[in-house]
């Protein structure tokens, strides 16, 4: 069996940098077992797997992190937006995305840029678990929990020196852990006023 497969650096435009995602084409779904494998194999955060629906301008979307499909991944699904616009030429300005949360709809900005409409997943504030202080080796400034949590540091030096251990972060009772702080240039990014280090 041959397929093709994508590996994309997104929220960046240097190579080897940003968030480096695996997008791999179909025409009809492989066997759950063998995306897992490529996932496992690809040891990537996620690689996301995509086979076109009826509809020209929708795609039906999965995610598989090296251990687990999961229901939702932001980077993985622009990064399969880039491919199929840049790469596949896909010719609209707008893509569907059919996935386990729901539609999920990417645009077409400016060349290379895209947009994505994600559906609320509400947060609220949380004590600290000491398995998470213990596992990211310094204490937060606040916590917040959904269906995972986000953990917030004041700065971007901070989320450099974190190296998690993973099997405690393992034991969380939530699905996932993402990190974030404020970047060094934060309100001078490009002319927007976001910039942020983050973490997942």
């Amino acid at each position: 069996m041959k397929l093709m497969q994508y590996q994309v650096d997104a929220f960046s435009h240097q190579v080897f940098s940003g968030n480096p995602a695996a997008v791999v084409p179909l025409d009809r779904w492989l066997p759950d077992a063998i995306m897992q494998a490529i996932a496992v194999e690809n040891h990537l955060s996620e690689a996301a797997f995509y086979v076109p629906a009826k509809n020209s301008d929708t795609f039906h979307l999965r995610w598989f992190t090296p251990v687990v499909e999961v229901d939702l991944c932001g980077h993985t699904t622009l990064a399969t937006a880039h491919v199929l616009f840049q790469e596949r030429g896909f010719p609209g300005n707008e893509i569907a995305f059919e996935t386990r949360s729901g539609i999920l709809r990417v645009k077409k900005k400016l060349e290379g840029q895209f947009s994505m409409d994600f559906q609320l997943r509400p947060l609220h504030p949380v004590e600290t678990p000491p398995l998470m202080e213990n596992a990211l080796g310094q204490k937060p400034f606040a916590v917040l929990a959904g269906d995972d949590y986000v953990v917030l540091f004041r700065d971007e030096a901070q989320i450099r020196a974190i190296h998690p251990d993973m099997a405690v972060l393992l034991m969380l009772d939530l699905r996932g852990v993402a990190i974030t702080a404020p970047g060094k240039d934060w309100g001078k990014h490009l002319g927007h006023h976001v910039s942020l280090s983050s973490g997942y």
